[in-house]
């Protein structure tokens, strides 16, 4: 057997890969390289556990924004709690107030939410006579993303809050 035949099987049995003792060196790299481009390490497979982390540290990352309602129906409303959930992130729950001035910090996943949140608005039209009652849907809310805080706001940010004692220690 030659130094390279050996060599590939070494490298064939490392990747998992089964083969017949007599096969030749052609076939076996041909069966390594088919191998190695399933195994891209960018496809790996996570385990559960990591994934989740994963997905949870991504729904959690935060955003700033200017949340404006547009639903008439709440329009008393200081804010909204917003709920998400699943086996993944677990669950993700905040109030976010409407108008903000200097914006509003929610998690990703939240603003996914908002982002698709609609709600029914009726208007009537006429037919031939007749007044009929029709519906749409419309975006519920108006979202404005800002830019994240600078260092010089985040240190001004804390300042504050040390002392308003708004924040515990």
């Amino acid at each position: 057997m030659s130094k390279e035949l050996k060599l590939l099987k070494e490298q064939a049995k490392h990747v998992g890969i089964s083969f017949h003792p007599s096969i030749g060196i052609t076939a076996l790299k041909e069966k390594i390289s088919i191998q190695l481009k399933k195994d891209d390490p960018t496809k790996r497979k996570e385990s559960k556990t990591k994934r989740n982390a994963r997905l949870r540290k991504e729904a959690n990352r935060l955003v700033l924004i200017r949340l404006t309602n547009m639903n008439p129906n709440k329009k008393d409303h200081p804010g909204e709690i917003i709920s998400v959930s699943n086996d993944a992130i677990g669950v993700v729950r905040k109030f976010i107030p409407f108008n903000a001035e200097k914006g509003w910090y929610i998690p990703k996943v939240l603003l996914e939410v908002l982002q698709e949140s609609m709600y029914q608005a009726f208007y009537t039209v006429v037919v031939d006579g007749i007044k009929i009652k029709r519906s749409k849907l419309i975006k519920e809310f108006a979202i404005e993303l800002l830019p994240p805080l600078t260092m010089k706001e985040m240190k001004d940010l804390a300042i504050t809050q040390k002392l308003n004692a708004s924040v515990e220690r």
